[in-house]
């Protein structure tokens, strides 16, 4: 309903009916509503899709790539500026799923970037991003990006070849 012409005004409108006594409850089920909507995209592309397509090709990182294929084209109708931002977040993102081992990182990330964009531009999708929405949504995420690397630096990836089981270590005995 929002994202439809003139969605802010219909409703706006409509919250002159609602009664006074539910405006203590409204922030709670537009908190769960919004918390549900990007949880399910979350788990459903970082957690279900990407380590399915992962053990398939026996290779994590190749699987974010394809996950942020399948993600990015998933969003329709935007500009160049807004796939390549797109393309950008579903990378790190993926990326930042196989490193903390986690979806929480990724849904606080997800929660953050939705909100600053409805306060940016209420009245759009991010369809309508521009290449200065492009740059700052992928600065802002690079340094979240980096403080995530920074805060997991000891975790070992399962796949990788940092991983004792894909790179064993020879020095012992055979």
């Amino acid at each position: 309903v929002l994202v439809q012409p003139q969605g802010w005004e219909r409703l706006a409108g409509r919250a002159v009916e609602i009664s006074p006594a539910w405006w203590p409850v409204l922030p709670v089920f537009l908190f769960a509503a919004g918390a549900v909507a990007l949880s399910l995209e979350e788990v459903l592309f970082r957690g279900y899709l990407q380590p399915r397509i992962g053990a398939w090709v026996k290779r994590p990182w190749i699987a974010v790539g394809i996950t942020a294929l399948v993600f990015t084209g998933m969003h329709r109708g935007g500009s160049l500026a807004a796939y390549v931002a797109i393309a950008f977040g579903a990378v790190v993102l993926g990326t930042a799923g196989v490193r903390a081992g986690t979806l929480a990182p990724l849904l606080g990330m997800h929660v953050t970037h939705d909100t600053l964009e409805v306060l940016w531009h209420p009245n759009e999708t991010n369809a309508g991003a521009t290449w200065l929405d492009a740059v700052i949504w992928m600065v802002g995420l690079s340094i979240w990006f980096g403080w995530l690397l920074r805060v997991t630096r000891n975790r070992t990836v399962e796949g990788s070849a940092q991983d004792g089981a894909a790179n064993p270590d020879l020095s012992g005995p055979i």
